[in-house]
């Protein structure tokens, strides 16, 4: 660690990334009469973290000088990321870390002394390291040492300007949140802070009761920055999913289309388009499904520019790490919560839908959540507050069934749905493995616990759920049947349609058509089996 430089120095301990021969700079000594002209890289250096594993922490807009055996690091260059470092030995303030903590994903480094001189035990990465290990930005591409904008935020924090304008209109119990969203209580509270929540629902007795247009891209929400964006692949999930395709920006922003083939990749970006916006760039890598011809449509019918990444440097996407870090964050979820394998994308939206809402200590973000720095909108957490991913819910059948049948049953809780017009409406799994998808939804209090036959009822559903999630996947799950009936039923009536009725062949009346039974035609009306 070195506090008194105003730029970072990797030595031979560090891989270099990249290196960026357009300006050169001199860099003088700590007698300020030597120097050496150099320019600017982007290098790498790997920690070896307790269990083993390598973490690479990357250093943007930094110097390297070859003759140097360690690297120099300015702290405050590290801090301007949003970077912890406590480089106070604890011999002169007990309550320090004398460490490096980095929030996302969380990793503690832990200083070393040397005399007086704090420093880490960095290992030089290979490239396969590189490629396989998880990547953690430590500085910004962007470093000035001289700047003024330093001074003013210096007084701008030393006058405490306090956040204005948002208000909660339902307290929530900092200590409930941590515990309900897997979050630690700083985190919690700095969330509320930020965050609104307009709506609360009250429990007490147990409920029983267009036309296309040119100029596309006039009518989309337009948004600054960079985005970049990576597709992955998984194991099936229980609704057929095996791919992902991810959105993110440099706020932090995480926008994600479930697909069950990469060929889906054009129709994410239409949905990226529709409900975030239009970014003034667009980086991916050279991948298939990223150059297709519907993909470059896209592209044109929204005005989007687009640049490629340079082929074997995936560290140029921001998305490849961006992706570790999602997976890390549900396999914590899903391991905490113990939820099956099969429903890892109901996981992986919760997380995602969650991150873009909470708290992150990045100065970028300036305090305020990526949700309102992207869109610019203040985002509300009601739908989060109640319930933890995974718990175990009551939810109301609907239709009402018969009588004396009971009206509540048991369910896990999915996450918050987005498919319906109501507000605060969530998906249940069901003990058929179906998911439904209701707002009349209660949480399994600490008293229907204690009931012995509320205790039988929870029992019996997690043994029919884990048994039903450990089966491969057959033709003859509900949710599977229920498909194939849907696209059974669509092939049969549109070759019906065109056979009979060649006139109904434009797009947007196909739709009219689709359910089976009495169909109109010319003159009347015609019965379709």
């Amino acid at each position: 660690m070195d506090s008194h430089a105003d730029h970072s120095v990797l030595g031979r301990d560090a891989y270099i990334l990249e290196e960026f021969f357009g300006e050169k700079y001199h860099v003088y000594g700590y007698d300020n009469k030597s120097f050496k002209v150099q320019h600017l890289v982007r290098g790498a250096l790997g920690y070896i973290l307790e269990d083993g594993q390598m973490v690479i922490l990357i250093f943007n807009n930094v110097f390297y000088d070859p003759e140097l055996a360690h690297s120099l690091l300015n702290p405050n260059q590290m801090r301007d990321h949003g970077i912890i470092v406590e480089d106070t030995p604890k011999r002169y303030d007990r309550e320090s870390k004398h460490s490096i903590i980095i929030s996302d994903p969380y990793i503690c480094i832990p200083l070393k002394i040397r005399g007086y001189v704090s420093y880490i035990p960095f290992v030089k990465p290979s490239l396969k390291d590189i490629e396989d290990c998880v990547h953690v930005e430590m500085t910004g591409t962007w470093w000035d040492s001289f700047s003024d904008d330093f001074r003013e935020s210096e007084l701008a924090a030393a006058r405490e300007v306090a956040p204005v304008g948002i208000t909660q209109v339902y307290p929530v119990d900092p200590d409930v949140l941590s515990k309900t969203l897997l979050l630690s209580r700083d985190t919690a509270e700095e969330t509320m802070k930020i965050t609104t929540v307009l709506a609360s629902r009250v429990y007490g007795e147990p409920r029983y009761t267009r036309n296309g247009h040119r100029f596309r891209w006039l009518g989309r929400r337009h948004l600054t920055g960079r985005f970049f964006t990576d597709t992955f692949f998984t194991h099936p999930s229980l609704a057929g999913h095996n791919a992902v395709q991810i959105f993110v920006n440099e706020n932090r922003f995480v926008f994600i289309k479930l697909m069950r083939s990469k060929g889906e990749a054009p129709y994410a970006l239409r949905m990226f388009i529709d409900e975030v916006g239009i970014p003034d760039l667009l980086i991916s890598d050279n991948a298939f499904e990223e150059r297709s011809i519907e993909w470059k449509r896209i592209l044109r019918e929204f005005n989007l520019r687009e640049r490629k990444t340079e082929a074997y440097k995936s560290w140029q996407n921001y998305a490849e790490n961006a992706v570790k870090i999602v997976k890390l964050k549900v396999i914590k979820i899903m391991e905490q919560k113990g939820v099956p394998i099969p429903l890892w994308d109901h996981a992986l939206e919760y997380a995602v839908s969650l991150n873009n809402c909470i708290y992150h200590p990045c100065p970028r973000l300036g305090g305020r959540t990526p949700h309102e720095m992207t869109t610019g909108s203040t985002p509300d957490i009601s739908a989060f507050i109640k319930y933890g991913f995974y718990d175990h819910v009551w939810y109301i059948v609907m239709p009402v069934p018969k009588f004396p049948e009971p009206r509540r049953k048991i369910g896990r809780f999915l996450g918050p749905s987005k498919t319906l017009i109501s507000d605060l409406v969530f998906k249940i799994l069901s003990k058929s493995g179906l998911i439904v998808v209701t707002s009349a939804v209660e949480p399994v209090t600490r008293s229907d616990k204690d009931n012995m036959a509320v205790n039988k009822l929870i029992n019996d559903f997690d043994t029919v759920i884990h048994t039903l999630m450990n089966k491969k996947p057959t033709l003859t799950h509900p949710n599977c049947l229920k498909l194939m009936w849907m696209i059974t039923e669509t092939k049969i009536l549109m070759l019906q349609m065109i056979k009979k009725f060649p006139t109904y062949r434009r797009r947007g009346q196909v739709a009219q058509y689709y359910q089976p039974g009495w169909q109109k035609s010319k003159p009347g009306w015609q019965y379709i089996k």
